[in-house]
Formats: structure tokens, C-alpha cells, sequence
């Protein structure tokens, strides 16, 4: 990466949704510079950006719920589909899966000793809880630590959906069709309030 693009980079949390040249941002290199924005987060789920192009809001939208088969979600897709400018951030970590600290391997183990022990307790009480989530759990704890056994690679995962709009009411119209897309897919995304 050109300290040119680093730059621009650095400076785009500040333009995003702003229109600006490309060019002007991009040789811009005095710090102060970079950072003469102004964040304002007193509205509820939107950031007000200002600086000397303009003004505009944008939303963070964290992915805080799935469904458990994430075949054909399409994550990236979805963003590009969408009528309006619509960012999807990825973060993905390798899990560790045995070793000193915490690991996949030992906190599989704990989870399964727990839902045993819960188990028996619920049996000995009278109130077992038979119901499909328990079973998935079970089925998907399992499946988890033969694969493990088979040496597959496990994940964790982050994604977050950027929108921004000149207008805050422009930005709640699109935030609420994009998350009303995502619902019919059974992904929930949470709307982050920097308060």
C-alpha cells in the first residue's frame, strides 16, 4: 500500500458517504488534516459525520444472530443487491484447537460436561427440557468434536453492514429495509448505538 493510499484510507471513516475527490484526500498528509472530522453519536443508531466536503449519517449494523447452517448466506451479495451504498466488513480468526489457555478442545469438553450435568439434574427433577434447540445443541457439539478429531479447521467470525445517507431519516429508511432483507433470512442484525 502507497502512503498516498494509506492516507485516503485513514481519512475515509471521516468521508464515508461525503462526496470528495479521491485525488485531494489522497495527497493529504498533515495528520490534522486526516482528522478534521466531527463524530456526533446522540442519535440512536446513527453517527453524524461533518467536515469541510459536507455532512452526512451512517449506521453500523453487527450481525448478532444466524441461523446454524450458513450455506448460501450470501453476506457480501446481499450488500451489492441493495439500491443504495451498502459496506459489509468481515473479521474472521482461526479458533486454536489445543494448546495452554483456552481452546476449542477444552471448551467443547466444558460445555459438554455442563449440558450432561444439567441434564441429570433436569432428569432427577422432572423438568428434562426434550426441545429441538437442546438437540441441535447436542447434535452440533458433537459434530464439532469429531471434527476436531478429523482435524477440520474452526472459525470465529464478525461481520458488520455499513450504510450511510445524507439525512438521517434517509439512513433509518435504509437501515430498516436492509435489516427487514436479512429477518426473511433469518440473520438479525443489531443496531449499534456508540451511547
Amino acid at each position: 500500500m502507497t502512503e498516498n493510499e494509506l492516507a485516503y484510507l485513514i481519512r475515509y471513516n471521516f468521508l464515508r458517504g461525503i462526496k470528495h475527490s479521491v485525488v485531494d484526500e489522497s495527497h493529504d498528509h498533515y495528520l490534522e488534516n486526516l482528522l478534521d472530522g466531527t463524530l456526533n453519536a446522540s442519535k440512536k443508531g446513527a453517527i453524524y459525520l461533518k467536515n469541510q466536503n459536507g455532512e452526512g449519517y451512517i449506521s453500523m449494523l453487527p450481525i448478532s444472530s444466524t441461523p446454524t447452517d450458513l450455506t448460501n448466506s450470501h453476506f457480501f451479495e446481499i450488500a451489492q443487491r441493495k439500491k443504495f451504498p451498502v459496506e459489509f466488513h468481515m473479521k474472521v480468526m482461526t479458533e486454536k484447537k489445543t494448546g495452554f489457555g483456552k481452546n476449542l478442545k477444552s471448551r467443547l469438553s466444558g460445555l459438554d460436561k455442563e449440558m450432561n450435568f444439567e441434564d441429570k439434574d433436569a432428569l432427577q427433577s422432572g423438568q428434562y427440557d426434550s426441545s429441538d434447540k437442546r438437540k441441535t445443541t447436542k447434535y452440533l457439539l458433537n459434530l464439532m468434536r469429531n471434527g476436531l478429531d478429523k482435524g477440520n479447521e474452526y472459525y470465529r467470525w464478525f461481520g458488520v453492514y455499513v450504510i450511510y445517507a445524507n439525512d438521517l431519516k434517509e439512513l433509518r429508511r435504509r437501515t430498516k429495509s436492509l435489516q427487514e432483507t436479512m429477518r426473511r433470512r433469518k440473520v438479525e442484525l443489531s443496531n449499534a448505538s456508540a451511547q
